[in-house]
C-alpha cells in the first residue's frame, strides 16, 4: 500500500494551510483528505490517553496500517507527488524524524518558517480566537515555556506553548541529522507571502511535478488570525459539525461543496473577526533575546539574511 513521498511538518501558523490548498488542486499531487494527521508523532500511543490531551482531535492515527489508508485512492502512475501536512512533526522532531525515517527512509520533507516573535504572537492570537485560549495576557506567551527535557505532542502543549513552535534551528535539528541534505526544502513565509509563485514553483519543481500549473489560484490568506466580534456566533460559523451549516450545505453539489464551504467561511470571516491589537513592545524585545541564539544559528544553516527577525 502506498505511503507518502513527501510531508510538509511545519512551523505552525506560518503557511502550512496555504500550501495544503494549493497542492490540493494539482492533478499530479495528492493529499491526504485530513490535514494534520499527525501519525509519526502519535504511533502507539493509547488512544485514551490521547484523547485526554487531544479534546477537540477525534480518531487519533496510532497505527500504520490506518495511516496508510489515508493515501489508498492515490495513483502511483497519476499522482507523482503523494503528501501530508502536519505542523506537528516540527514540534515534536525527535519522535516524529525518527518514525518518518523507519518508515519512509527516501520521502522529501518540507518546511516553512515564519519570524518566530510573529508566529508565536500570532499562534496566541488564533488560539484566543478558536476558543483555545481563555488568558488574554500577552504576557503568558513567555511564561509557558516547555521544560528542556520535554518529548511528548499533546493537545494542551501544542496549542499553549507558544514559544517552542519557534525554536527552528533546534526542532529541525534531529531531521537534518537523520535525512540527507537533498531530501529537505526550508522556505521562509515572508517569501510565500512577497512571491507567492516563484515559491510554489519551486516548490513544484521539487516534487517533480509540472511547476506552472494554474499558479494564478495562489492564495496565502488561509486561517488568518484576528480576534472575534462575537465568541458565540464565530463558533456557530465555524463548527464543524453544526447541524443547520450542513442542512445548508446538503444542497450544494458534492463537486463543488468544498470550494463553497472556504469560499462563505472566508467572506464569513472578513465580518466576524476584526484585527488583532499589536503585540507590546516589551514581550517583543523579550521575545527577540529569547529567540536570539536559535535565530542567528538558522541563518547560518539557511545561509539566508534572517537578521530582520531580530529588529
Amino acid at each position: 500500500m502506498t505511503l507518502p513521498n513527501f510531508v510538509i511538518i511545519g512551523a505552525a501558523k506560518s503557511g502550512t494551510t496555504s500550501l495544503y490548498k494549493y497542492l490540493e488542486t494539482h492533478p499530479q499531487v495528492f493529499l491526504s483528505s485530513r490535514k494534520e494527521i499527525n501519525f509519526f508523532c502519535l504511533e502507539d500511543e493509547k488512544p485514551e490517553n490521547i484523547s485526554k490531551l487531544f479534546s477537540l482531535i477525534k480518531n487519533p492515527i496510532v497505527d500504520i496500517e490506518t495511516y496508510k489508508s489515508f493515501f489508498i485512492d492515490a495513483d502511483p502512475l497519476k499522482h507523482k507527488a503523494i503528501g501530508e501536512v502536519s505542523p506537528g512533526y516540527l514540534f515534536s522532531p525527535e519522535i516524529s524524524s525518527s518514525n518518518i525515517k523507519k518508515y519512509c527512509p527516501d520521502i522529501k520533507i518540507i518546511a516553512i518558517l515564519r519570524n518566530p516573535i510573529s508566529r508565536a504572537y500570532s499562534h496566541f492570537i488564533y488560539s484566543q480566537q478558536i476558543g483555545r485560549e481563555n488568558n488574554y495576557n500577552q504576557n503568558i506567551i513567555i511564561d509557558r515555556k516547555l521544560p528542556s527535557n520535554y518529548v511528548y505532542f499533546g493537545h494542551n502543549q501544542y496549542f499553549h506553548r507558544y514559544l517552542d513552535h519557534g525554536f527552528y534551528y533546534r526542532n529541525l535539528s534531529p531531521y537534518l541529522k537523520k535525512f540527507k541534505s537533498d531530501q529537505i526544502k526550508i522556505y521562509l513565509f515572508e517569501e510565500l507571502c512577497d512571491s507567492p509563485l516563484k515559491l510554489m514553483q519551486d516548490l513544484l519543481s521539487f516534487l517533480e511535478v509540472d511547476p506552472y500549473f494554474d499558479l494564478n489560484s495562489v492564495n496565502i490568506k488561509n486561517n488568518q488570525s484576528g480576534i472575534p466580534r462575537n465568541k458565540k456566533i464565530y463558533q456557530f460559523f465555524n463548527k464543524k459539525n453544526s447541524g443547520e451549516k450542513n442542512l445548508f450545505f446538503n444542497f450544494i453539489p458534492k463537486q463543488i461543496k468544498k470550494s463553497t464551504v472556504q469560499y462563505v467561511k472566508n467572506q464569513m470571516d472578513k465580518f466576524l473577526i476584526k484585527k488583532a491589537p499589536p503585540i507590546s513592545d516589551d514581550l517583543k524585545s523579550s521575545l527577540i533575546e529569547v529567540y536570539r541564539e536559535d535565530i542567528l544559528s538558522l541563518q547560518q544553516l539557511l545561509q539566508k539574511d534572517i537578521s530582520h527577525w531580530l529588529k
